[in-house]
């Protein structure tokens, strides 16, 4: 159970009793006693085996497998062999992952983007949280926000044109994309755990120019290089 206070922070207990003194007695998991007024209890409930918690008792994210969403919007430089401009695209994207620990988890994710044209991205996808302000760190402040980091490495699958539509002479083909990042998250006593992240996606594709009437052709290789915002839910 998870005894939360008024004044901040919580206590983990194995068992818990009130007393005619209008005390609550708490069993500690390390076999302590402790005994609490009953006016400074803000409220109880049990704490999930599966989850971690920060040392004010908010949740963090699951053991094991998780499932993660999120909606990003980019901001890209476009460059070429012909032009080089700035294009915006947004991207929706699920990843299902194994956490090990707070600080490392690994999984496989999917998604779908538009920037000047329609992607479908395979990736591997590798976080963690960089704060320890975890439970059992008494040296940090019990509601700092923790800081994580990830790394996705995959490859583009074309899709079809979306924002600018497209011309019938061209066809597209995929290459590889990088995308580290660094973000915030919000842990939660209820609900899904939240998180903000920023990052530099390093994306490239193929485009391919030909004409029926002609035996002219040329290849554009681009990559869009674009300062990344996500929003992420962990479910």
């Amino acid at each position: 159970m998870g005894v939360y206070l008024k004044a901040g922070g919580y206590l983990r207990a194995l068992q818990l009793d009130t007393t005619a003194a209008e005390k609550l007695a708490v069993t500690l998991p390390g076999g302590s006693h402790a005994l609490v007024d009953l006016t400074a209890v803000h409220f109880v409930k049990p704490l999930r085996s599966n989850r971690h918690y920060f040392a004010d008792g908010t949740n963090i994210k699951k053991r094991g497998f998780y499932t993660s969403l999120s909606l990003g919007y980019m901001i890209a430089e476009r460059g070429g062999a012909w032009n080089s401009d700035n294009r915006t695209g947004f991207g929706l994207y699920a990843t299902r992952s194994y956490r090990w620990s707070p600080a490392f988890s690994a999984g496989l994710g999917i998604g779908y983007e538009a920037h000047e044209y329609g992607f479908i991205p395979l990736q591997l996808d590798f976080s963690g949280l960089i704060s320890r302000a975890l439970s059992g760190k008494p040296t940090r402040r019990a509601y700092a926000v923790p800081l994580s980091w990830r790394v996705q490495a995959g490859y583009n699958l074309p899709g079809r044109n979306l924002v600018a539509g497209g011309d019938e002479n061209e066809r597209l083909r995929g290459s590889w994309l990088l995308h580290p990042s660094v973000g915030l998250v919000f842990p939660a006593r209820r609900g899904p755990v939240v998180e903000l992240d920023f990052g530099y996606r390093i994306q490239r594709y193929f485009r391919t120019w030909s004409w029926e009437w002609s035996t002219y052709s040329y290849e554009d290789r681009i990559i869009l290089k674009s300062l990344t915002l996500r929003l992420w839910i962990f479910i």
